[in-house]
């Protein structure tokens, strides 16, 4: 799954895909795993403008997330990738459900860590989580999540590949 991650940041969303395959057959016994796996490839599958086969594969994933309860790690990137293919196959109200929960686990996420400068770090520094708090702020009403001076701007991207569209608010 990794290494289906590295191989997309490198465009080679061939490459990337064929990994994230081979990444869901081997993590079929392992649900965590298998949740990114799946997103990852629907990751992979949005960068190549297939967001019909991208949202089969982000609601596989969200279906296992949603079985455990949520996931240390790779949840926020699960999360973007539902909201995101549910965004580009114009599903805007289900998007906006997905950005609402996404954002409200990742407050409650963060409002577990004390310290104000790792807790500013985890929301702004971790690009799935930058980029959550920036589709909050355009899609829904009332968020004004702006990083705080210092702190490096959310780059659109999907996956670490740079310039790739993250949904607009239709």
């Amino acid at each position: 799954v990794y290494l289906a991650l590295i191989v997309a940041m490198q465009r080679d969303l061939d490459g990337a895909e064929r990994r994230a395959r081979v990444g869901i057959e081997m993590a079929a016994t392992s649900p965590v795993i298998l949740a990114l796996a799946r997103a990852t490839l629907g990751g992979i599958l949005l960068l190549r403008d297939d967001s019909a086969a991208a949202l089969v594969e982000a609601r596989a994933a969200m279906d296992l997330l949603e079985q455990l309860g949520g996931v240390e790690e790779g949840e926020a990137m699960i999360r973007l990738v539902h909201m995101t293919a549910l965004a580009q196959e114009g599903e805007t109200e289900a998007a906006r459900d997905a950005i609402a929960e996404a954002h409200a686990r990742l407050r409650a996420r963060s409002e577990r860590i004390a310290n104000p400068a790792w807790r500013r770090s985890f929301l702004f520094e971790i690009p799935e989580h930058a980029q959550t708090l920036e589709l909050a702020s355009q899609w829904l009403d009332g968020v004004k999540d702006a990083p705080p001076e210092g702190s490096s701007k959310s780059r659109h991207s999907l996956l670490g590949v740079a310039d790739a569209p993250l949904p607009t608010k239709r």
